[in-house]
């Protein structure tokens, strides 16, 4: 435990108190540490598939050997550092790029609702035509008025939640060192 308690607070630490900068900073790390064990690991194939052939190209009864061990050592070492491979992929470029994803398919998904505004407007207004409900909103209009403030509100809204999401970030980094 006190290990790990290390870890997490030399990588926070590292990142300047950020944790998203920290989290990078680690996922940087393992993908150097996982090119650096998955180059070792091909020479060591490499070597022993040479030492494990003679001049011929045959293997012999010991190289042979030599060559089903390391492959059968190697091969789910390789693919354990694929999975971590990816793993640090995520940490180092996806982690941080989700705020500007977030972002970004809430202004996608803000044109759609524009683009269906401005396709519905002439059913809003037939709608608001018909004489149906009590007093001087119907139903239709109500559904009309809620879709176009949902058009005209979400923008500022966005944005502030952004600026919001980053400043809850740092207090949280503040409260957790």
């Amino acid at each position: 435990r006190e290990a790990a308690n290390n870890f997490a607070t030399r990588y926070v630490e590292f990142g300047g108190g950020d944790p998203v900068r920290s989290l990078q900073a680690l996922g940087g790390t393992i993908m150097g540490t996982v090119e650096v064990v998955y180059t070792s690991t091909v020479a060591i194939r490499a070597a022993a598939k040479f030492a494990g052939t003679n001049t011929i190209g045959s293997q012999t009864g010991v190289g042979g050997a030599l060559i089903s061990v390391v492959e059968d050592v190697t091969t789910p070492l390789m693919a354990a550092l694929w999975a971590l491979f990816a793993f640090a992929i995520g940490l180092a470029y996806y982690l941080p790029l989700l705020p500007s994803i977030y972002f970004l398919f809430g202004v996608i998904n803000w044109f759609f609702d524009i683009i269906e505004g401005i396709l519905a407007m002439p059913f809003f207004a037939i709608s608001n035509s018909m004489p149906e409900g009590s007093g001087p909103f119907s139903v239709y209009t109500q559904n009309a008025a809620s879709a176009w403030f949902g058009i005209i509100a979400r923008p500022p809204l966005m944005v502030g939640a952004l600026m919001a999401s980053h400043y809850v970030l740092k207090v949280a980094t503040m409260l957790a060192l």
